[in-house]
């Protein structure tokens, strides 16, 4: 069975939480196989790491500040095939 990992980083994203994951899982419940989301909160002052806490099936990754790492950071956390 095909495992996937699908990472995403997430910047001031508070308002656009919900209709994301929603998208993503329809998208990944029609390939064969398992899958996992994983959010990486890079840095944002907004509310996104309190929507994201709301969303059911995820991992959540908490990046303080915005350097950029959320990229690098999600693919060390993935043994799956990466979208």
């Amino acid at each position: 069975m095909v495992k996937y990992s699908v990472g995403i980083p997430i910047y001031e994203g508070e308002d656009n939480m919900k209709i994301l994951d929603k998208e993503i899982k329809q998208v990944m419940n029609q390939l064969s196989g398992t899958y996992k989301i994983i959010y990486v909160n890079d840095g944002s002052s907004d509310n996104s790491l309190k929507e994201l806490k709301k969303l059911s099936k995820v991992k959540i990754i908490d990046i303080n500040k915005n350097y950029g790492q959320a990229t690098d950071n999600k693919s060390k956390k993935m043994q799956e095939i990466y979208i």
